[in-house]
């Protein structure tokens, strides 16, 4: 079930910047399972508007040391054959110690490692349960290529082949540090509907990211 394999793989990539669990509690009387996690008070390190921009931003310290810490997460996570698939600040956190950590591995993917994919026998087959679901995640946050292998709603694309790999993590971690460094996505974000998902996804393949604009 989708619960015990976000269990196992938050088990697997406990590391100091990945969010503790401390415990598993299975409540027979209520025939629930909970999950004893660290501690955030303060909760997520930004909170993103409708808009696209951060209701607080960070100083320039913070965001480089979020970087450092997020990316060595993320390096533990990769080296063990998952990829987080929903990296973005609501599911990153500071400690009281100014420790950041990644949180929430509801999203993530056990995938094989390698120097390339492993493809299936059909390269065509986009429905193969090998396959990752492209559009896992928060639209804002995913990489080209996952948008390039999803359905093309009305993107005018044909989908692609994909399996998810490191990389749509460590393009997440640049849309997310762009976001705490400017104040705002690198894109236009807030349409309605399918009109506004195709111009988020038309801004991500095709529009130039540029930094200190005003």
């Amino acid at each position: 079930s989708q619960f015990v394999r976000e269990l196992r793989i938050t088990e697997l990539c406990q590391h100091p910047h990945t969010m503790r669990l401390y415990e598993v509690i299975n409540d027979e009387s209520d025939e629930n399972v909970y999950l004893v996690m660290e501690l955030f008070k303060k909760g997520p390190i930004a909170k993103i508007l409708g808009n696209g921009s951060l209701a607080v931003s960070l100083d320039l310290r913070s965001v480089i040391t979020c970087g450092l810490h997020i990316a060595r997460a993320l390096a533990h996570v990769h080296s063990l054959g998952v990829v987080h698939r929903d990296v973005k600040p609501d599911n990153i956190f500071e400690s009281d110690d100014g420790v950041y950590v990644l949180g929430d591995f509801g999203m993530a993917e056990e995938v094989q490692q390698g120097d390339g994919p492993d493809e299936p026998d059909d390269p065509n087959d986009v429905t193969s349960p090998e396959r990752s679901q492209p559009t896992r995640g928060t639209l804002a946050f995913l990489s080209p290529e996952l948008l390039r292998a999803a359905t093309p709603l009305t993107t005018g694309l044909q989908p692609k082949p994909f399996r998810a790999s490191p990389a749509v993590d460590v393009w997440a971690l640049g849309v997310t540090l762009y976001l705490l460094l400017e104040g705002k996505l690198p894109w236009s974000v807030g349409g309605a509907g399918a009109r506004g998902y195709a111009e988020v996804v038309d801004q991500i393949l095709t529009a130039p990211i540029v930094f200190g604009a005003q």
